[in-house]
């Protein structure tokens, strides 16, 4: 009977779709997939910014965990079924082929499955309206569950006739799914390393959602389907036959032209494997590596050294970060990679420690001999990952790296302090960014513009002869820090205010009261008293005693500019600064100043608080909520000025820049040592930028619009609640039914 395995199939899918189980199956995978979704969509909607993959992906691999969970339960009944009905005799008898036998069952299990999945097509369709979906890896994603479905199809129809009983079926196919799904856990870089590689389950889905299609892995799916299928004919085979078999016999393996098909499709998945043809189809392009960047990943000389450090347990989401590693590694003439957990390898991160400083995980390190340079990671990083790569490149490839000169003497932060006038921390972040760090000689020569000097929260006068020295460095194209409160002395406020920043203590009374902009290029116009901002809400919580108020907390696009080079990774990441003690710091529009005959600069807001939260108070004043806070306009905190190149410039190819910040303690070693806050990471990435090591422009970012969500608070709600709730209580609805169903 030619058409057999289609009856059978039909006749199973029918029987499960009138069945309750099969919907209360649905409710619950829904329920989960959906869940994961709106938590996705929760969380980054919540802080503005990009989730690690596309914003269905997290979801749909919970959904390939949860069908590893619920496929026994689809398959367990294939045989069992037959058994219990009193169905297995006549099946056994029957004119059907053993080949027809066995496909009917699996296809039947797979479609079950297959339902599962087209529930979820409305995940993209979705996201078609709110987002943005890459088709290209939406498709790679259900491909990969797809195959697996396929795969945990196959192998429940084949456990499902060795063992009797719905229970058994169902607790020996979880067994063997959850062993072959753990042993992939950390994927080829984890403790069972080539196991997981070889039989690991979760390591062949996962570049699927990765959107990565491998020819090895499409390849180790369809000889798992066939070998399993091979063994439940061959199954069938022997229980058709009468007498006692041998329990090998009973598994399906008869020898024959079945073991050398087995054979043949262990070889072709081997052969595929060896191949290593892949498909990048991700989002991101995560896969593929920017030309520009492989070009200079071929130029380097000598061996280049990429090590990855996390804990196994972040594998899920920095696995992307490992794939790009070995990329650029096989790109290097010389390359290799590894990655070190900090648990497993704690002899090597030692001995990586030793030679490189602080390993600091999670973090990739770009290593050539003795000097390295490191990169954290967040989950900003896949986007700016090949950036900063090559910006480490250029870094490590540069004879003499810039470095940061502090200016010390004046009550700044020192880095043999500690706590709150300590700025070891800082450094430490500065020696990771490929960075020197050295004080500013008051009796040397005046240091080249490629190194920035840093005024980190002085407090004393810092005198005429420093001040020149901060002239001549901006005006021949090098880069200042300035971090100034309202503690910072009068004659650093007014150097400030005359290269277009007003900071606590150099705001003309004239102009804040009676908008007199002429009183900018007085220097002994009387100026407010110098105060600090509170926050009503956007402050620390938890401890008030070490973190009130005056703590800013500032994170999203709402505090961080998501358009400017040093704060948007910040935004994309979700990651939040502090600025303990932050004085008010506001740019003067350039044509105010025009008078003083320096060159035109263009200044880029880069921190700022929200409308109706913040006030000025002096220290030690008792916290007062002022009348009329909402009607309060938001505070800018810190900005970014950049010159144009000086006709009389050392280096006439690029202008000066400036970065200044309100905040001293925002540097100090009680807040950038603290891993909640990336102050250490926003602050070096600033002395890079104001050094002129930017990454170079012709390696991209990576695309986000398929990462991120653009939707109202109303809208999100109404969202959740549809995915996460009425449409699992709709499948629980169709159990109900279903169950009175079969009661009359």
């Amino acid at each position: 009977m030619s058409s057999g395995w289609y009856h059978l199939a039909r006749r199973d899918i029918r029987s499960a779709a009138s069945a309750p189980l099969l919907w209360l199956i649905l409710a619950a995978w829904l329920g989960v997939v959906h869940g994961a979704f709106a938590l996705t969509l929760l969380e980054v909607h919540g802080r503005s910014g990009a989730a690690a993959t596309p914003l269905y992906v997290d979801a749909l691999w919970w959904g390939g965990l949860v069908l590893a969970l619920f496929a026994p339960a689809l398959t367990m009944n294939a045989w069992a079924a037959e058994r219990a009905q009193g169905t297995w005799q006549l099946l056994m008898t029957v004119p059907l082929r053993e080949r027809d036998l066995v496909l009917g069952k699996f296809l039947a299990a797979f479609g079950l499955m297959l339902v599962l999945l087209i529930a979820t097509l409305g995940l993209p369709a979705t996201l078609a309206v709110v987002s943005e979906v890459s088709t290209p890896h939406a498709l790679a994603c259900y491909a990969g569950l797809v195959l697996l479905a396929a795969f945990l199809a196959a192998l429940g129809t084949w456990i499902g006739l060795m063992v009797e009983g719905p229970v058994a079926a169902y607790v020996v196919t979880f067994g063997v799914i959850a062993v072959l799904w753990l042993a992939g856990v950390g994927g080829a870089d984890g403790p069972l390393g080539a196991v997981a590689s070889a039989v690991g389950l979760g390591s062949r889905i996962g570049p699927f959602l990765s959107g990565r299609v491998a020819l090895a892995d499409v390849a180790w799916f369809a000889a798992a389907c066939g070998i399993f299928l091979l063994l439940a004919h061959g199954a069938i085979v022997a229980q058709r036959q009468s007498g006692s078999l041998p329990w090998w016999r009973r598994a399906g393996i008869i020898g024959g032209a079945s073991t050398v098909i087995a054979i043949l499709l262990v070889v072709a998945a081997a052969a595929a494997n060896r191949s290593g043809l892949a498909a990048d189809l991700s989002a991101d392009r995560r896969f593929s590596l920017s030309p520009p960047l492989v070009k200079q990943l071929a130029a380097v000389d000598g061996p280049l050294d990429l090590v990855g450090v996390w804990d196994d347990g972040l594998e899920g989401a920095l696995g992307a970060i490992g794939d790009a590693g070995r990329g650029m590694a096989a790109a290097a003439k010389r390359g290799s990679w590894k990655r070190l957990d900090p648990v497993r390898h704690r002899p090597a991160l030692a001995d990586f420690a030793a030679r490189h400083g602080d390993p600091s995980p999670p973090s990739l390190w770009v290593v050539r001999g003795e000097h390295a340079n490191r990169i954290p990671l967040n989950r900003a990083s896949r986007i700016t990952l090949q950036r900063d790569v090559a910006g480490a490149l250029i870094t490590l490839s540069d004879p003499a790296p810039p470095t940061v000169r502090l200016l010390q003497g004046h009550g700044e932060l020192r880095p043999e302090a500690q706590g709150d006038d300590g700025c070891s921390q800082l450094l430490g972040a500065l020696a990771a960014s490929g960075l020197r760090s050295a004080p500013l000689d008051a009796a040397a020569a005046a240091p080249p513009p490629g190194d920035v000097i840093a005024v980190l929260g002085a407090t004393a006068p810092l005198g005429g002869a420093a001040l020149g020295r901060l002239d001549a460095h901006l005006r021949d194209g090098g880069g200042i820090l300035v971090l100034a409160d309202d503690r910072g002395p009068r004659d650093l406020a007014l150097w400030l205010r005359r290269h277009g920043v007003l900071v606590a203590g150099g705001v003309p009374r004239a102009l804040a009261e009676d908008g007199k902009p002429e009183s900018l290029l007085d220097p002994a116009s009387p100026v407010l008293p110098p105060r600090h901002l509170v926050s009503l809400t956007r402050h620390v919580t938890g401890g008030e005693r070490d973190l009130p108020h005056h703590n800013l907390l500032l994170r999203g696009a709402e505090h961080l500019n998501p358009q400017h080079p040093l704060t948007a990774p910040l935004v994309a990441g979700g990651l939040q600064l502090l600025s303990p003690f932050t004085g008010g710091c506001e740019a003067v529009p350039p044509q105010m100043l025009a008078a003083t005959g320096e060159p035109p600069y263009q200044p880029s807001l880069l921190l700022t608080t929200l409308p109706g939260d913040v006030w000025e108070r002096s220290r030690g004043e008792p916290l007062s909520v002022p009348g009329g806070l909402e009607q309060a306009q938001p505070r800018s905190l810190a900005w970014a000025l950049t010159w144009q190149p000086a006709a009389d410039a050392a280096s006439a190819a690029r202008g000066g820049r400036l970065v200044v910040w309100g905040s001293r303690q925002a540097a100090a070693d009680a807040v950038v040592g603290q891993a909640s806050f990336a102050n250490g990471q926003f602050l070096a990435g600033a002395c890079r930028w104001l050094a002129h090591r930017d990454a170079p422009p012709e390696v991209p970012e990576a695309e986000l619009r398929a990462f991120q969500v653009t939707l109202s608070d109303r809208g999100l709600e109404l969202l959740v609640a549809l995915l996460a709730v009425i449409v699992p209580v709709l499948c629980i609805g169709g159990a109900l039914l279903a169950w009175m169903g079969q009661k009359r």
